[in-house]
């Protein structure tokens, strides 16, 4: 809300000689007094024979002369200061995690989700614009981010006696003409009583020439002090209105208009936030629950922390209480309740365990070969249903559902204590090749809260055919090759090693040694994944390059890169212009810095401290990043991994390119950024990966296992575009298999037309069914920035936990081909295992802060006449502050101005009056 201040004029004073200490005052004034009484004495003793009126005026204009040095010497300055107030605030923070997506227990009556109870709240019940009555609101989303993300802001509505106080408080325009009414006023009394000083002037030389000494030394000694008077009435109105010139002061010439849009322009202040209402914001978008933990401890503590010593009124605080991760809730309360912030927590969701059996996980091999037994290992989970029996099954159907679904298996399971995982294995074998599509599925158990989490989907791909993958190095480094002899020990897998530092005639564990890199299509199209380890480009020919690139962006080749010390920098240096490399370098997921650039420097390699990496939302939920079974298993791992020593210092991300862990070492921050460690994009029909260093090798020391699961789910997520390919028209790729509930997905279909050209249509439409078997359409639109025509990209979000089925028919197929992919969305289990209300948590910190807990939003919608209706006990706190402005400099060279004509004129009266009385 914009808001005149209140102005007011301040004279101060800005002594030449600095004045700090109280003695010095003393000493100055002591000082000015002797001297007053020197010249008093001085000037009585020198004109005892004159008259006691003309005595007395010499005694005066001396005096005056030293009044104006003392006044110079005191160094008076203007300025003008503006009063301030600064409204009242409340912080709400909304839960955004994933607990507050969940469904509360059927015997409660209501079927919604949380966040949607707190949705429809918002828009209904309008407690933000009851807030806006005597607060400014800002609206606040927390949940896995380490602060809080600011949704909108609100200003202050109500009509009190601030608002009237502003309505009737003068503008700037006004204050100044009425200074300038009383300047004139002042300035025409300067004139009048200088008309008078001439007069007795006059009078008194009238009076000198007819020998009368009696009658002319009153007029005289008048006349004086009226010529002083009138000095100093046209230097008042001179120096009330500094900025105006003496004339127009006086009235004799015309403001210019100018001046006053000046005036309001310096004291007018500016509200940078935009008025914002809450019918406005789209709530239901804004507040969509996709955080995979709940840091509410972290975001009250942020709110205060950037609030303290504001005019904070109180925090809101909408939640289920179900703090786990980030500061603690006991924390947060002390810093509070240290600040005077009074917290307002609003309880929602059920005290009771919902009652929910779901399918956690769900794994199985993306390929076999025809006739092998693989397994599709479950995982399965309950709430609130110790003990109880459920039934679950296993179904199979080709891919595109073109036939009845088949019961492969069934099995009988007692389910055990809240989270406790149980695993199912199947069994299973198939001799037709083909895409089939394995459902896990438990039959819904009575009185369940939720059962579209009661299955999960997996695609096995059953083909004759194995991965082919190009194996490159400009070294033999240790991660080289412990994943060479692991692909060479795979028998789904067929290695082709390049080691660009071997002699001819070398031995690698390999199924074909190469000792060139590819150089025509048919050898490059040849490979499913190509792996680089601190590869040397600048031994590749520009159109060795340019077929690389076309196998990525057009045959949906997979493309990881991991950066090292020696070749990395070497051919990163190079200039542009390099036809080569500028194709490599557009083949990363990374901008590097230009040649020449100080910042490279600061990349490590071998230092003396290991660092963990630090894993983005994205990268957390990337399924391809996990090394155990499951997402909760895998983050702990994560974190116990000691870290890496090094990494090759890169600028950027690219636009479109998703940065999946940064290295956690702080002394690396460049800005508030920490250096990319792992990023991966979409180049094309392909997918690009790049790694800052070799050193996956380290997670060996914690388990084996866990460097070849992390090799064969990126080596599997990278040439996935070519070894699940549905057609020789085109491809559909999900930016990510696996996500958390809420998250955005990003499409990208690459097609062709009937004559094999890049299709070239504005959009085409694609099919979602969703968990529920509901459908949805999803719009890709051309991508004119692509590196390839015929590239569409669309976002879709998944907003419900289970498995969302992505079709897309290619245009003018005539056997209606259909591109499909899937994507499964989840809860976090550290989301689900305990969803109730934490009611206790939630009281002790409104207690702790001196606030107040709202079990539920009803409470909190109570009429205002309540005693604890929100009006009532969130008390306004509004501020109170000052805005100084910069002393006037026009005020202070007419007061010099005035000052040194003061003196001058109190001399020269008493030089001329000795003269005629004959006095040294």
């Amino acid at each position: 809300m914009n808001q005149q201040p209140d102005i007011r004029t301040i004279y101060e004073l800005q002594p030449v000689l600095p004045l700090t200490q109280g003695w010095h005052w003393l000493i100055a004034i002591l000082f000015v007094f002797m001297l007053v009484a020197w010249i008093v004495w001085l000037y009585r003793r020198d004109t005892q024979k004159l008259d006691r009126s003309v005595a007395w005026g010499l005694s005066a204009m001396r005096l005056v002369v030293i009044s104006a040095l003392v006044i110079y010497f005191l160094g008076p300055e203007k300025r003008t200061e503006s009063r301030l107030i600064k409204d009242s605030r409340v912080a709400v923070v909304v839960d955004t995690s994933l607990s507050m997506g969940l469904r509360d227990d059927q015997d409660s009556g209501n079927s919604k989700a949380r966040i949607d109870d707190v949705v429809n709240w918002v828009k209904t019940q309008r407690p933000v614009q009851r807030l806006q009555q005597q607060h400014e609101v800002t609206v606040y989303r927390f949940d896995d981010t380490s602060r809080p993300e600011p949704i909108a802001t609100f200003p202050k509505t109500g009509a009190d006696v601030e608002l009237v106080a502003a309505a009737e408080a003068p503008s700037a325009v006004s204050a100044l003409r009425s200074r300038l009414a009383f300047s004139r006023a002042i300035g025409w009394g300067g004139l009048v009583v200088l008309a008078l000083a001439v007069l007795s002037l006059f009078w008194s030389g009238f009076a000198a020439l007819r020998k009368s000494a009696s009658g002319a030394a009153n007029p005289l000694s008048f006349g004086m002090y009226a010529c002083v008077a009138a000095l100093i009435l046209i230097a008042v109105c001179d120096l009330w209105t500094p900025r105006f010139d003496l004339a127009v002061s006086l009235g004799f010439a015309k403001a210019d208009p100018s001046e006053f849009v000046a005036a309001e322009e310096e004291l007018e202040i500016e509200n940078d936030e935009a008025s914002q209402d809450p019918r406005d914001v789209d709530w239901a978008e804004q507040l969509a629950a996709r955080g995979g933990a709940t840091r509410l401890g972290s975001a009250i503590e942020f709110i205060v922390n950037r609030e303290r010593s504001g005019p904070i009124a109180g925090i809101v605080a909408i939640t289920d209480g179900q703090g786990n991760a980030g500061t603690s809730a006991e924390a947060a309360m002390i810093a509070a309740s240290n600040a005077g912030i009074p917290v307002y927590p609003i309880g929602i969701g059920s005290t009771r365990v919902a009652r929910n059996v779901q399918v956690a996980d769900l794994q199985a091999p993306p390929r076999v070969f025809p006739g092998d037994r693989f397994k599709v290992k479950a995982l399965i989970t309950s709430f609130g249903l110790e003990g109880t029996s459920a039934r679950v099954k296993l179904y199979s159907v080709d891919s595109k559902n073109t036939e009845v679904e088949i019961e492969e298996a069934e099995d009988a399971i007692r389910l055990g204590a809240d989270g406790e995982p149980l695993p199912l294995t199947f069994d299973v074998q198939r001799e037709e090749t083909g895409k089939r599509r394995y459902s896990v599925r438990i039959e819904p158990v009575d009185r369940e809260s939720e059962t579209r989490d009661n299955q999960r989907s997996a695609v096995v791909n059953i083909v004759e055919r194995k991965t082919n993958i190009l194996l490159m190095a400009g070294g033999p480094t240790r991660e080289f090759r412990f994943l060479r002899n692991q692909l060479y020990r795979d028998r789904s897998v067929t290695t082709h090693v390049w080691l660009q530092s071997a002699k001819p005639g070398a031995d690698q564990e390999s199924d074909v040694l190469l000792e060139s890199f590819p150089g025509t299509r048919e050898e490059m199209y040849f490979f499913d994944c190509v792996v680089a380890f601190d590869p040397d480009w600048r031994e590749l020919s520009a159109a060795q390059t340019a077929l690389l690139e076309r196998w990525v962006a057009e045959q949906a080749g997979g493309l990881i890169l991991i950066a090292g010390p020696v070749n990395t920098p070497e051919w990163t240096r190079k200039p542009r212009g390099d036809e080569a490399i500028d194709v490599m370098r557009k083949l990363y997921p990374v901008a590097f810095y230009s040649q020449g650039s100080a910042i490279r420097k600061l990349g490590r390699f071998g230092g003396s401290e290991a660092y963990p990496l630090q894993f983005t939302r994205e990268g957390r939920a990337a399924e391809y990043l996990w090394i155990g079974d499951s997402a909760g298993e895998s983050t702990r791992s994560w974190d116990s991994f000691d870290g890496v020593f090094g990494y090759y210092a890169v600028n950027e991300s690219k636009a479109g390119a998703d940065v999946l862990a940064h290295f956690a070492d702080p002394n690396t921050l460049i800005g508030e950024r920490l250096p990319i460690y792992l990023a991966s994009q979409f180049y094309g029909a392909g997918r690009a990966f790049f790694q800052a260093s070799g050193e996956m090798w380290r997670v060996r020391r914690m388990d084996v296992a866990y460097f070849e699961a992390y090799y064969n789910k990126l080596i599997r997520w990278a040439s996935q575009g070519r070894l699940l390919r549905d057609s020789s028209r085109g491809v559909l790729l999900a930016d990510r298999q696996r996500c958390w509930m809420g998250d955005t997905i990003s499409l990208q279909a690459i097609l062709r037309d009937a004559q094999d050209e890049p299709l070239n249509v504005p959009e085409i439409e694609a099919t979602i069914l969703r968990p529920d078997d509901t459908i949805d359409k999803v719009i890709l639109r051309s991508n004119a920035a692509a590196v390839r025509p015929g590239t569409y990209t669309g976002r879709f979000i998944a907003s419900v936990e289970g498995d969302f089925r992505v079709s897309l028919p290619v245009p003018d197929s005539p056997d209606l081909e259909i591109l499909s992919t899937s994507v499964s969305a989840s809860i976090p289990d550290l989301e689900k295992e305990r969803p109730q209300r934490n009611d206790a948590l939630l009281s002790k910190l409104a207690d702790k802060t001196q606030g107040h807990y709202y079990q539920g939003l009803a409470e909190f919608s109570v009429a205002e006449s309540d005693d604890d209706a929100p009006e009532n006990l969130i008390q306004p706190r509004d501020q109170e502050s000052f805005l100084s402005g910069t002393f006037d400099r026009a005020f202070k060279r007419k007061l010099m101005m005035w000052l040194m004509g003061l003196m001058v004129l109190a001399l020269t009266l008493e030089w001329t009056v000795r003269r005629l009385h004959r006095l040294a």
